[in-house]
């Protein structure tokens, strides 16, 4: 690629649209599978999302796993992620399902029941 080409990109161009990329909000949903119902953990998902500027709702669901939509920049959703395949003190996680939806805007992250 030359300067001028269709297909040249100047690197700092280059690095501002991945920076955009990260910083724009992504929404994404959380199935946790394992010991994570009657031991606090919606509280725990709650506190880490606040923790890391992570906006949406947890739930419980009927089948015993325990449901989050987290809308983030990429890196707070990793970092939020992180911290929910570790899971709480009183957890035990055996898997974290992930799927990315369509953005949602949300204000605050809540525990919905």
């Amino acid at each position: 690629m030359w300067p001028g080409s269709p297909l040249h990109e100047e690197p700092a161009i280059a690095g501002a649209r991945r920076r955009e990329t990260l910083d724009s909000p992504m929404t994404r949903q959380y199935v946790v599978e394992g010991r994570v119902q009657g031991i606090g953990f919606r509280d725990f998902v709650r506190r880490i999302a606040r923790q890391n500027g992570v906006r949406g709702w947890v739930r419980n669901r009927e089948d015993g796993r325990v449901e989050a939509v987290a809308t983030a920049d990429a890196e707070a959703l990793e970092r939020f992620e992180a911290d929910l395949r570790t899971g709480s003190p009183l957890s035990r996680i055996e898997s974290v399902d992930t799927s990315d939806l369509d953005e949602t805007p949300f204000t605050e992250f809540e525990i919905r029941r």
